[in-house]
This record gives C-alpha cells, structure tokens and sequence, in this order.
C-alpha cells in the first residue's frame, strides 16, 4: 500500500473517530440514554467524516505546492470541514430519500421532481437544525489543530526527510 494512501487512511480513521466521539458526547449531553440506538444513528456522521477525511488527505497531503502557509490552512481545513458537513448532509439527503420513496409518485414525472425536491430541502433543514451541533465542540478544535500540523509539514512524512 501506497504511503499516500496509508496517510488517508489514518486521517479518515481519526477524523471519523473524533465526529462519532462529538456525536456521543452531544446527545448523552442532551439526555439520550445509552443504547443500541445511539450508536446506530451515530454511523452516517462516522461515515461523512471518513470520506471528508479521506478525499481531503488523499488530495492535499503530499502534493508541491508554491502556496504560503495560509493558503495551505484554510485548503485544508475548509476542505475538511466543508466536505464533513457536506457529505454527511448528503447522507442524510439519501437516507429520508429511500424513506420516503415508498410514497413517492413514479420516477421523473413532474410530481415526484417535486416531491424529491422537498424531501431533499427537509433532509437538510433537518441535518441544519439537529445534527448541527455536532461539528461545533470538537470537531472544530481538532480541524483546527490537523489544518496547523498540515500547514507546518507534520501530516506530511515526505516533507519531513
């Protein structure tokens, strides 16, 4: 395996660690109890963090570029954190989408335009309005602190040598 794609890997894994760990702490916080369920809802915010951390690895680690150090802070971390909010929010697009195709009218007629186009605009207002929160504690601070190391070389072993 590929250094590049070892460096992904464990960006992801980290970065996926720390948005279900921020979930967990949220709503326990909140008063949900522990169980099976709080877990389970926790995986779409699990698996947008691990693609976000992934893609943004993949494209920015390792690369040459003639950028200054603020450049390379705000590509990072606003590639991280965007491309976090964005795909988990698609996540949650996909998942009212199969719900609620079941009453949905037949595939491109004028009806269902309609109707995926307000079930998409619920999925995210809700995403906005819930699931928020989540990316707001620690999330941030770590975005923060990875886009410092990846704008002083620390994510990046070839710099280093």
């Amino acid at each position: 395996m590929s250094r590049r794609l070892t460096e992904a890997l464990a960006l992801a894994a980290v970065w996926a660690a720390t948005v279900y760990g921020s979930y967990l702490g949220t709503y326990v916080l909140l008063g949900w109890t522990w169980g099976q369920t709080l877990f389970v809802a926790g995986i779409p915010f699990a698996i947008g963090a691990a693609m976000a951390g992934f893609i943004t690895a993949f494209l920015l680690i390792g690369r040459k570029t003639r950028a200054d150090s603020v450049q390379r802070f705000s590509r990072f971390f606003g590639l991280l954190f965007g491309l976090t909010l964005a795909l988990t929010a698609l996540i949650f697009v996909l998942s009212f989408r199969s719900y609620f195709s079941t009453w949905h009218e037949p595939f491109l007629s004028v009806p269902w335009l309609f109707q995926t186009f307000f079930t998409t605009l619920a999925a995210v207002f809700l995403f906005l309005g819930t699931a928020l929160k989540v990316f707001v504690g620690l999330p941030f601070i770590v975005a923060l602190i990875l886009s410092f190391a990846f704008t002083r070389g620390a994510l990046d072993r070839r710099k280093v040598r």
